[in-house]
C-alpha cells in the first residue's frame, strides 16, 4: 500500500517537473512499460526506507563502513544496511554494481572516464565512480561503458 502511494507520488513529481512537450508525450502515450513501472517501484521500495526527504531518484550507492550512502537528487542519506542486502533489493532496478562498494543507477550516468586502464563513471551528482576490472566486462556487455 505505502510502495504503491510512493509510485503514485513520483508519476505525479515527474509530471510536475517536466517540460510542457514531455507532459504532452505522457497525456498521449499514458501507458508505461512494464519494465520501467518495475524499476520505479523497485527504486521507490527503497527510497521510501530513506525517510520523507530521500527525492524521487536515486543515483548511487556508496559502502561506508556499516552504513550504506545512499545518494539522491535531495542529497546523501546514510542507511544502516549490508550492501549486498541492498543490491538485492535493488536487482531489478535500472543499475549494477560496478566495484566491491559502489552500486550507480545507469541513467543517471553522465560521462565515462578512461585515464589508461582505469574508468570511472561521472554521476548526475557530479561524483566520479570507479569500475573494477572484474565487473569492467559485464559493463561492456550491457553498453554501458
Amino acid at each position: 500500500m505505502i510502495e504503491t502511494r510512493i509510485v503514485k507520488q513520483l508519476s505525479i513529481a515527474k509530471k510536475q517537473h517536466a517540460t510542457p512537450a514531455a507532459r504532452d508525450q505522457s497525456v498521449a502515450d499514458p501507458a508505461s512499460s512494464g519494465a520501467d513501472l518495475q524499476t520505479e517501484y523497485c527504486n521507490a521500495a527503497f527510497l521510501a526506507r530513506l525517510g520523507p526527504n530521500a527525492g524521487t531518484r536515486l543515483i548511487r550507492l556508496a559502502m561506508s563502513d556499516h552504513y550504506i550512502e545512499a545518494h539522491t537528487d535531495t542529497g546523501m542519506h546514510l542507511l544502516y544496511l549490508r550492501f549486498a542486502d541492498a543490491i538485492d533489493e535493488l536487482k531489478s532496478a535500472d543499475g549494477a554494481q560496478v566495484h566491491r562498494s559502489h552500486w550507480v543507477c545507469f541513467s543517471e550516468i553522465s560521462s565515462v572516464t578512461k585515464d589508461g586502464a582505469k574508468i570511472a563513471l561521472v554521476m548526475s551528482d557530479g561524483a566520479t565512480v570507479p569500475i573494477s576490472r572484474s565487473r569492467k566486462k559485464d559493463l561492456q556487455n550491457r553498453g554501458v561503458i
